[in-house]
């Protein structure tokens, strides 16, 4: 399953305020964390800049640490280039419209348009607030810019599931960090250096479709209801009769192989504010011939087998003709549960 490593995405979901600022003896007033969060989400894409920074991310299993050069105009246009090994000369960006990757190494380009979510600001908010608490917990200077420091911990159970660190002028997003169920770091963004200017050209952030092959226009297609996917491909799509506590369903979309070797899947995706439960589903009889990448290998195996994946744990198994593929950060016992439910 594909990683989008997008700096605009480090925003958390716009919130809902009750108070611009709160009181604490001795100590006056200041922002509060649920404000911080909506001021970012409002106000953070209204801003020009150029950046360096660091990144830290799980690759093939390791996390690995590597430098980028970032440019970002306003509202959406990103750009991201890998400095350093192992993604050197790597390159993502969004024009506007559309997501696109280059990759020296396989001098290739992949294009994709961004689907929406199926969840609004004010659905996505519910979620957040139901599961997660966030809390204010101090001022640092990053990128020799002051920066408000926000920790976002799961209600259940208290563990520190992200870290903010939002520029108390601009309200970009400066640095950030996001912990696994386990506690171990996924993926980390520290900004080294951020320039903020009047205007950045447009050519920065197109895709070079006139200068390398493109492979992929489209991995995910539109939403579409469980009926309608069924039709597309041919097969009842099956719903879980069981997801853990604070998921619920964002929606179905049909997923393409992105190695364009005609293979389909049904794609239902679970969310509770920052983590995601995907669910992949395919007929045996569809897997992709290039070295199993698509359907693994060992067809016809009922029992499910769950493996750590660089984000979370992966469960797999066929059953009555289909391929199924579970990916979440949940525990060996919930997701042997969901991939059970699936099966009455």
């Amino acid at each position: 399953m594909k990683i989008r490593l997008a700096i605009v995405s480090l925003v958390l979901v716009a919130a809902a305020v009750l108070a611009f600022e709160v009181k604490r003896p001795g100590l006056g007033t200041y922002p509060n964390a649920a404000w911080i969060v909506r001021r970012a989400e409002e106000h953070a894409t209204k801003h020009n800049y150029s950046a360096t920074a660091q990144t830290k991310f799980c690759y093939r299993g390791k996390l690995v640490t590597s430098d980028v050069k970032i440019l970002h105009k306003q509202p959406r246009k990103f750009r991201m280039e890998y400095a350093s090994p192992p993604l050197r000369g790597v390159v993502i960006g969004n024009d506007g419209e559309c997501m696109w990757r280059y990759d020296p190494e396989l001098e290739r380009l992949s294009i994709s348009s961004e689907a929406p979510s199926c969840l609004n600001p004010t659905g996505r908010l519910d979620l957040l607030l139901h599961n997660y608490r966030i809390e204010k917990v101090g001022e640092e200077e990053v990128a020799g810019r002051r920066a408000y420091s926000l920790v976002v911990k799961a209600k259940s159970s208290g563990d520190v599931k992200k870290r903010l660190w939002v520029d108390a002028k601009t309200y970009v997003v400066l640095r950030r960090e996001d912990y696994d169920s386990r506690g171990r770091l996924q993926s980390a963004t520290r900004f080294n250096t951020i320039q903020y200017v009047d205007d950045l050209p447009d050519s920065q952030f197109e895709a070079p479709t006139d200068k390398y092959r493109v492979v992929s226009r489209q991995a995910l297609g539109e939403t579409m209801s469980s009926a309608e996917l069924s039709k597309a491909l041919g097969f009842a799509v099956r719903t879980p009769r069981y997801v853990p506590a604070g998921y619920k369903l964002e929606g179905y979309k049909l997923y393409k192989c992105p190695c364009e070797c005609g293979h389909e899947s049904a794609y239902t995706r679970y969310v509770n504010g920052l983590d995601s439960i995907s669910i992949f589903e395919s007929s045996v009889q569809s897997g992709c011939a290039r070295e199993g990448r698509c359907h693994p290998p060992d067809a016809h195996r009922e029992t499910c087998e769950v493996r750590d994946a660089d984000h979370g744990r992966l469960a797999s198994f066929d059953w009555k003709g289909r391929s199924f593929v579970i990916l979440a950060d949940v525990s060996s016992r919930e997701l042997r549960e969901i991939a059970s439910s699936l099966k009455q």
